[in-house]
């Protein structure tokens, strides 16, 4: 087997993940996320983290753009916000499984950039008032 690296993504509205052997694409995957930005990148990397363990791949590399998501599951910096206490829980749980190696890259080198955005829902959300009243204010 070549090296396996995964890049996990997560913005407002998705996140996403993205796996290659030696370089070469094979698995991505994304789904809708309700809630902050960086309850997304958890999102992207707990997806990235449940893959490799599903195809029993271990010590892997996962890259990701969140340096407070890698940071906080490294131990290297506290987790105060209470809605990450239990996914940072996960991802760790989730690492010592795979034995999993998370490193930080910057955005414009995160190859699941587009596989998160590609994941948030595409239709307008509508206000309210078009909802209950099926009018706009435009």
């Amino acid at each position: 087997m070549g090296r396996v690296v995964v890049f996990a993504d997560g913005s407002i509205g998705g996140a996403g993940w993205r796996a290659e052997i030696d370089g070469r694409p094979v698995a991505q995957g994304g789904v809708v996320v309700q809630g902050t930005s960086n309850v997304a990148e958890y999102e992207g990397v707990l997806g990235a983290l449940e893959w490799l363990r599903k195809h029993r791949y271990f010590g892997a590399e996962i890259r990701a753009d969140s340096r407070l998501v890698i940071e906080q599951v490294a131990g290297r910096w506290r987790t105060e916000a209470p809605h990450l206490i239990p996914l940072r829980d996960q991802a760790r749980k989730l690492v010592g499984e795979t034995g999993a190696r998370l490193m930080w890259v910057p955005s414009s080198q995160n190859a699941a950039h587009d596989v998160a955005r590609d994941a948030r829902p595409q239709a307008p959300v509508k206000s309210m008032l078009q909802m209950s009243f099926g009018r706009s204010s435009a």
